[in-house]
């Protein structure tokens, strides 16, 4: 029961994860692939029902790069300019 106490599972849609991206990257300069941003709407999702906002670690498994085309289409920008996004 003490355990079933810290376990919270959440389910992100493709829609906000189209969301997520770009809005991440606008309001915090953060360029995300999809799972990255499968990952922080897990855990916005998990701040929302628990009321904590202590600071968290997020780590990407993969490069942004690996999901370019993906990236590309919701930022609006071709290869090139997603490049210079993360330099």
């Amino acid at each position: 029961e003490t355990l079933r106490k810290g376990i919270q599972a959440s389910v992100v849609s493709d829609q906000r994860i189209c969301s997520d991206i770009p809005n991440v990257y606008r309001t915090g300069g953060y360029l995300m692939g999809p799972y990255t941003a499968l990952a922080y709407g897990g855990l916005m999702d998990y701040r929302s029902v628990s009321g904590l906002s202590r600071p968290a670690l997020l780590l990407a498994d993969r490069s942004v790069l690996c999901d370019a085309a993906f990236v590309c289409k919701l930022m609006d920008c071709s290869v090139a300019g997603l490049n210079d996004m993360i330099r």
